[in-house]
């Protein structure tokens, strides 16, 4: 019985001792800046689409914002998907979390620009 315990705290220990220290294996290649570039001009594309249709310079910024983020989830997540290359998976996540909880304030800015160069101002 004695035995077996101490088998058992030493592997415990064993498995234990390897907490400490974080082995990265290699991580893949982060994105080139043609492929940022190209998501992000996408991202934008749609964006700017989409605002033609839907704004008609009256309505809320946010509520514009709200109907414009659906019509470019697509290019939004590859973008993130870019953004997130790299990365440990930790990081990837953390930076796809900051992304998306700005996402509707990304969006909301872009349609006050947008209004803004149409004004002249």
């Amino acid at each position: 019985m004695l035995h077996s315990r101490l088998i058992l705290l030493a592997a415990l220990a064993g498995l234990l001792s390897g907490c400490g220290s974080v082995t990265v294996g290699h991580l893949p290649d982060p994105p080139s800046d043609d492929a940022v570039a190209d998501a992000n001009q996408a991202f934008k594309k749609c964006l700017a689409d989409a605002d033609t249709q839907l704004d008609d310079g009256k309505a809320n910024a946010m509520t514009v914002a709200d109907a414009i983020e659906p019509r470019c989830a697509v290019q939004f997540a590859a973008l993130q998907g870019i953004m997130g290359q790299g990365l440990t998976p930790y990081d990837a996540h953390l930076r796809r979390d900051a992304m998306g909880m700005s996402e509707n304030f990304m969006i909301t800015s872009y349609v006050l620009q947008r209004r803004s160069a149409k004004s002249g101002n």
